[in-house]
């Protein structure tokens, strides 16, 4: 959407969730879905896990290209009949423009997609001096019942690796100086 056309229906219902969340604390994101479920009788929210993400890229930037400057256009018009072009335009007043997209031939296209598989996308995790900072740092503003669910005790390894890549990060920085 254009900036500040973006007057439609969800808007107000972010409005209520925002609400919401400012007056409430939330130390999970069951906590945060609850806080959507409470902001009005019209939002919902449902949690996803790791199940429900896939590594899209490295299986479609394979088949298909990059549209440049994507977010400068607003209209797209896909026809079944031509796979593979997307026809574009800026605003109402442009003329659309035709853009292949496809990285291979369409005949190929249609024998590989039978057989996409798509690796599932793993949580990226907390780095070792995260783990550390959350700890020492956040961990005593945490209510005591969550402390352990978001900032636990690092294993003696994370903490030992954290310290290490703190001394080695700190020296890097009085090298470049």
């Amino acid at each position: 959407m254009i900036k500040g056309h973006t007057f439609f229906s969800p808007d107000s219902n972010f409005s209520h969730i925002k609400q919401k969340y400012r007056r409430s604390e939330a130390f999970s994101i069951e906590h945060l879905a609850e806080i959507v479920r409470n902001s009005s009788k019209t939002n919902n929210a449902q949690v996803l896990d790791s199940r429900y993400f896939f590594e899209y890229e490295k299986v479609l930037g394979k088949l298909f290209k990059n549209i440049p400057n994507i977010t400068s256009y607003h209209h797209f018009y896909f026809d079944a009949s031509c796979p593979g072009i997307i026809k574009l335009k800026e605003n109402t007043n442009s003329m659309w423009t035709n853009q292949n997209i496809l990285k291979v031939k369409t005949l190929e296209l249609k024998t590989y997609a039978k057989n996409l598989i798509f690796p599932k996308c793993l949580p990226p995790g907390l780095s070792d001096i995260k783990q550390l900072e959350l700890y020492e740092k956040v961990r005593k503003y945490v209510p005591e019942k969550y402390q352990d669910i978001l900032c636990p005790k690092p294993s003696n390894e994370v903490i030992i690796s954290a310290k290490i890549q703190k001394k080695e990060n700190s020296q890097g920085r009085k090298k470049h100086l």
